[in-house]
């Protein structure tokens, strides 16, 4: 497969012709990488000078396909010792045999993640991750409402209602309504990058669109917005159970 350096990086790529194209044309796919697609007869641009035209789209769709390899290899460990990110920490899981038969729970203690559970489940994965998302649930409820409250005040917003889940890829929305939704994995990531989720959404109550009107204001209240964006493309692998 032949392959061109851009910005110290190496791209991978195929090219095919196609009787139905009418340009030069690069297909992505996260999964299957870069494809150039030329006209039958048409030879120029060369694919180099094309992947250099391209560069700026071709970097970020490069670290995408980076990210998506990333989650297709990590897999969640349920095990005694493993880590769980909380708050721009990491807590320790510590699995501990309770008397009850039934009762599961997990709870922060110090600088762990502990889960009282019977011998019976010790190692059940699904009962262990079960009472660790309710965890990070329970923290989310407590935590986050008052964080919205905290920041809309300081920024003079006004919302109607705040809802928590577990979503996959959504960090937080906001409705026509005002209501504003938030993922309780925000749980898993520092401070501030919540508060930069919660700015994003506070300000979609007056610009519900993503216009450069909307993230002026959003820069205007968090001011390194960008550096938290690219952080969450870079770590959102990790941030699941």
């Amino acid at each position: 497969m032949p392959t061109i350096e851009l910005q110290g990086q190496t791209v991978h790529y195929s090219v095919r012709k196609s009787k139905r194209a009418k340009r030069i044309s690069i297909r992505f796919d996260v999964a299957r990488g870069f494809q150039l697609v030329y006209p039958l007869r048409v030879h120029r641009p060369t694919p180099s000078e094309v992947f250099i035209q391209k560069q700026s789209w071709v970097l970020k769709a490069l670290e995408q396909m980076r990210t998506y390899q990333k989650q297709m290899r990590f897999e969640r460990r349920y095990e005694q010792g493993a880590s769980f990110p909380y708050l721009g920490e990491n807590l320790t899981l510590n699995l501990t045999e309770g008397d009850d038969q039934e009762m599961v729970w997990a709870r922060r203690f110090e600088d762990q993640l502990e889960v009282k559970l019977s011998q019976a489940f010790m190692d059940n994965t699904d009962v262990i991750r079960a009472a660790i998302e309710n965890f990070y649930r329970g923290e989310a409820k407590q935590y986050l409402p008052q964080r919205v409250q905290e920041l809309a005040d300081m920024h003079g917003f006004r919302y109607h209602k705040i809802r928590i889940k577990n979503q996959k890829t959504v960090w937080g929305s906001c409705s026509a309504k005002r209501n504003l939704n938030f993922n309780m994995r925000l749980m898993m990531t520092p401070p501030d990058a919540i508060d930069s989720v919660i700015i994003h959404e506070l300000c979609h109550l007056r610009v519900m669109n993503h216009s450069k009107a909307f993230w002026d204001l959003v820069e205007k209240h968090c001011p390194d917005y960008r550096e938290w964006r690219k952080w969450f493309k870079e770590n959102g692998y990790y941030l699941v159970f």
